[in-house]
């Protein structure tokens, strides 16, 4: 996974910034970051990861979705999502205002959809509740962004 992030820093120091593509994939690692919280990631998540990519554009023939695919696989690590952290940060210290209030909005309002789509586990959810875990990320994701309120 380590790689992935090289990737990003590489593509910024070569060309001063991400692609479209490179920060979609960007900055939807939070938002995967949630959907392991509770340390598994239900089949309701991971669709609805699937379709927030697919609302960006990367659908299932773009080598994104590869990756989109292994990180729902194989759990990255605490450090990793540091790394991507920063990297959105700087990222978002890049952009305009609006470019930056719409990039976080999205990237909270999505985490909390994936959160309210994993419920918690049980056959009897039917009110998807989010969990501690999951609300605990969410929650850093504010204070990371400046949001809390």
């Amino acid at each position: 996974m380590k790689h992935t992030i090289d990737f990003f820093r590489n593509a910024i120091e070569e060309r001063g910034s991400l692609s479209e593509d490179e920060r979609t994939l960007l900055f939807m690692l939070p938002v995967i970051q949630v959907a392991w919280a509770h340390g598994a990631i239900s089949p309701r998540e991971a669709l609805a990861i699937f379709e927030m990519a697919r609302e960006d554009g990367i659908d299932s023939t773009h080598w994104f979705n590869e990756k989109i695919d292994a990180f729902l696989v194989y759990q990255p690590s605490a450090q990793f999502y540091e790394d991507a952290l920063e990297l959105i940060r700087s990222t978002v210290g890049d952009m305009t205002v609006r470019q930056r209030e719409s990039a976080v909005s999205q990237l909270i309002s999505r985490s909390e959809k994936v959160a309210a789509a994993a419920g918690d586990r049980s056959p009897m959810d039917v009110d998807h509740r989010v969990s501690e875990q999951e609300s605990r990320v969410i929650e850093m994701l504010y204070r990371v962004f400046g949001r809390l309120e």
